[in-house]
């Protein structure tokens, strides 16, 4: 099947693996080597020797498996660099025997891979062994073809391939790595989303709580400025005294803000693994939002001064 696959017009190669690309379908085994007699868990992947190169995913150490790595021939695995990692510290994998339950036999590690998200964006990179297919093979598996330009162009030809040595061969599901990848953030983007949505609800609700307050502020004031205008100053002068203070005000709340959500950050990210880091972007760009709205609110009432009389400011306080 590889081989029709691969000489058809517009694919550049073709494997397959064992693995789903979805997080509640991977497929574990037990590996032990003389160091570690206990079993461990681990992801089991039974891949075709090409796997590496259609995925793109260049190896730490050691080769890939070959045609020759089939039944008969001296057992090998590839394993991935954090399992390498935790049964060989501090030494090289490559030579090294590991078991898996019995009744198979040791292999032979060739190769070190590295780690993968391959269940998932959300799950993180676990112990993985991988097999040559040719030597167990099994009952499932997931075609890899990558093709010139859009791999959804030549499924057509994949499947009459397929179908040309067993008609009964039908495909789950079909789909482009970028939808795969889309598909396996769908929740993640959602989250984010919808968390965004709702920062954007609280910066409006923010803007519009800080120029009412700080408008009706400056209207309050509006008699002391026809005050300090029948004494003699400058309506440019009452103007700039006015915003200044309302944006000292807003200025040192907004200082408090960003010295506690730096506080509840570093608290968040002692108890719940993986928090990101202060966003200093964000938070600059959430004051200056809310710094002129300040300017904007304190400037508006104020202006009005310039045409008023200061009578008529002492008379009504408007």
């Amino acid at each position: 099947m590889i081989r029709r696959i691969e000489s058809l017009p517009g694919v550049r190669s073709a494997a397959t693996t064992t693995c789903l690309f979805d997080p509640n379908s991977s497929v574990t085994t037990s590996l032990s080597t003389d160091r570690f007699p206990e079993p461990m868990s681990a992801n089991l992947r039974r891949i075709t020797p090409r796997y590496f190169e259609t995925m793109r995913i260049p190896l730490v150490a050691g080769r890939t498996f070959s045609p020759d790595d089939a039944i008969g021939s001296p057992p090998v695995v590839i394993i991935n660099a954090s399992l390498a990692q935790r049964l060989f510290p501090g030494q090289s994998a490559l030579g090294q025997k590991i078991r898996r339950t019995a009744p198979n036999p040791p292999s032979t590690i060739v190769g070190i891979a590295p780690d993968v998200r391959d269940d998932g964006a959300a799950v993180e990179p676990q112990p993985t062994f991988y097999s040559p297919y040719l030597q167990a093979n099994n009952v499932y598996l997931s075609l890899l073809v990558r093709a010139e330009g859009d791999p959804l162009s030549v499924r057509d030809a994949v499947r009459r391939a397929i179908w040309s040595l067993d008609r009964n061969v039908a495909q789950s599901s079909e789909k482009s790595l970028p939808d795969l990848m889309r598909s396996a953030v769908g929740a993640e983007r959602l989250q984010m989303l919808l968390l965004s949505g709702f920062g954007l609800v609280a910066l409006v609700l923010a803007v519009a709580g800080i120029y009412g307050m700080t408008s009706y502020a400056v209207v309050k004031r509006m008699r002391e400025m026809g005050v300090r205008l029948a004494f003699g100053a400058t309506p440019g002068n009452v103007i700039v005294e006015v915003v200044q203070r309302a944006v000292r005000i807003v200025a040192i709340g907004l200082a408090a803000g960003a010295a506690l959500a730096l506080i509840a950050q570093r608290i968040a990210s002692l108890v719940v693994y993986g928090t990101a880091r202060f966003d200093v972007q964000s938070a600059a760009l959430i004051m200056a939002v809310l710094f002129v709205a300040t300017l904007f609110a304190a400037s508006v009432p104020a202006l009005r001064v310039r045409n008023v009389q200061p009578a008529l400011l002492l008379r009504d306080g408007v």
